[in-house]
């Protein structure tokens, strides 16, 4: 057999071929290219950290990339976005690896659906090993967008077909399972009765704090050195080996007074998350909500944050929009106009934000 040297764009298109995907209407940085690179990664190589994820993709498509700035973008919001829409799942701790590999880490989710309202069924997770999900007469039914796989007129026997090739049925408000309505005022104060409970710390202990005094600045600028600060703050300690932890903490004139743990509670999401939701509370104590932007179309409309959310208010954005890359938005999500009024209601009673323009 003749060995044949390939250029870069032929490299290109075989990989996007490989996913079946059409090399005329992707690109290897989209995302629905993203996503299909980092299911077939996760599925091959079992439990990954990020940075191990980051690393491996980065390696392979860094030389056949020219804006290396704009790939390790895309991998990192292909990462984040597979584990908000479930496609991934986050484990702490992975018993059978070698000692000192340490977590959290990623899992491709069991292959499971989900039948939306509107009818549409929506596909996670995957096959282990790099194996297909569904034989080819109904993966040609799967419709690859962004960073998730609908069906969009499925007949009414196809959820009993995904169920006789193992996939199981999740119903759409566990998907979409949120935390009950709460006050903001009582979520701070029930955190910082908890933290009032625990011992005080002798010690010098290290962390870094997201500052409330700067909520105008960008997320990873508001992350500091505590200085002279005095108060309650979202932190995050190191650890011996793993991603900082996260916690809640009082300090008083820069020292670590308190610290607790997130989350406090049984909570099915991530500890981001957790501090997520609690600094929004925060700041909206502190008549500082964070804030988000709306661009209006005739029949879109563009919604851009400037701040995280927690997974499960993302993956509300994620089932009826799709992600869109704005300036200086930390992320953005194109919506149906007509959906538009119904979310803002969610933005501000739900997460208390506030829309600028």
């Amino acid at each position: 057999m003749a060995i044949r040297q390939l250029d870069v764009a032929s490299v290109a298109e075989h990989a996007i071929r490989a996913l079946k995907l059409d090399p005329l209407n992707y690109t290897l940085q989209d995302a629905t290219v993203m996503a299909a690179l980092i299911r077939r990664l996760v599925s091959t190589t079992g439990p990954c950290t990020r940075s191990a994820i980051f690393k491996r993709l980065e390696s392979c498509l860094a030389p056949i990339m020219s804006d290396l700035d704009g790939l390790a973008s895309a991998i990192e919001d292909a990462i984040e976005a597979l584990v908000v829409g479930s496609d991934l799942v986050e484990i702490p701790e992975v018993p059978s690896l070698a000692v000192g590999c340490h977590g959290p880490f990623l899992v491709l989710a069991p292959s499971r659906f989900i039948r939306r309202k509107s009818g549409a069924i929506y596909v996670l997770g995957g096959a282990p090993d790099g194996q297909e999900l569904l034989p080819q007469a109904l993966a040609s039914q799967v419709e690859a967008d962004g960073y998730h796989r609908v069906i969009s007129n499925p007949p009414a026997s196809l959820a009993y077909e995904l169920k006789s090739y193992g996939l199981h049925e999740l119903s759409e408000s566990v998907w979409l399972q949120s935390p009950k309505d709460v006050n903001p005022e009582d979520l701070v104060n029930e955190h910082v009765n908890q933290l009032l409970n625990v011992a005080e710390i002798h010690s010098t202990t290290s962390v870094r704090i997201l500052d409330h005094s700067q909520n105008g600045l960008p997320y990873n600028q508001r992350w500091k050195e505590p200085n002279n600060q005095t108060g309650f703050f979202i932190a995050r300690r190191p650890q011996e080996f793993g991603s900082p932890i996260w916690c809640f903490v009082q300090l008083e004139h820069g020292h670590v007074n308190r610290l607790l743990d997130l989350p406090r509670r049984r909570w099915p999401w991530r500890p981001c998350d957790a501090g997520w939701y609690l600094q929004l509370a925060i700041d909206r104590n502190a008549n500082c909500p964070q804030f988000y932007e709306v661009e209006e179309g005739a029949s879109e409309a563009s919604v851009s944050f400037f701040s995280p959310m927690p997974a499960w208010a993302r993956r509300r954005l994620m089932v009826i929009g799709r992600p869109r890359n704005r300036r200086n938005a930390l992320f953005a999500y194109e919506i149906p106009r007509n959906e538009l009024a119904t979310e803002e209601e969610f933005l501000r009673d739900r997460l208390w934000l506030s829309r600028t323009n």
